[in-house]
């Protein structure tokens, strides 16, 4: 089965998947449960009750992006930051805020968020669960 089109500015090619899976390795798709990755406290000054999920990194084999998991716990927050890079955010669950230079949004699951980089900004757990989103990266290191 062969073929192509576009999808977004991006031209895609069909091809007859592989009956090979491979567990390790460049060009490996890789499926799991987020939930089998270990959280990790976030120990960066100004962090408070938030854990990491680093879900899709280095050694899943991503040369370009990094997909994290953030995961807030009631009254807490990441640090109030900005960096050079832009990323972008999914809520996952939960209720959050969004702490800007020039105020405050509220945030649910289903909502996106682009961060341009060199932008001061901050997430914080507004309800009584815990308030979870994904975080996409450039690889930096």
């Amino acid at each position: 089965m062969g073929g192509g089109g576009f999808w977004y500015g991006v031209r895609m090619t069909a091809r007859t998947p592989e009956k090979k899976v491979d567990a390790a390795g460049p060009g490996t798709i890789k499926h799991y449960q987020y939930t089998e990755v270990p959280a990790k406290d976030v120990m960066m000054e100004g962090a408070f009750k938030v854990k990491m999920r680093l879900a899709v990194g280095k050694e899943h084999g991503a040369p370009n992006f990094y997909m994290r998991i953030f995961e807030v716990e009631p009254g807490g927050y990441t640090p109030y930051h900005k960096h050079d890079f832009e990323h972008e955010n999914y809520i996952m669950a939960g209720k959050g805020e969004l702490v800007k230079e020039n105020g405050k949004e509220p945030l649910r699951p289903g909502d996106v968020v682009f961060m341009p980089g060199n932008v001061m900004h901050q997430y914080r757990n507004a309800g009584k669960g815990i308030f979870r989103f994904i975080c996409l990266i450039p690889r930096t290191d």
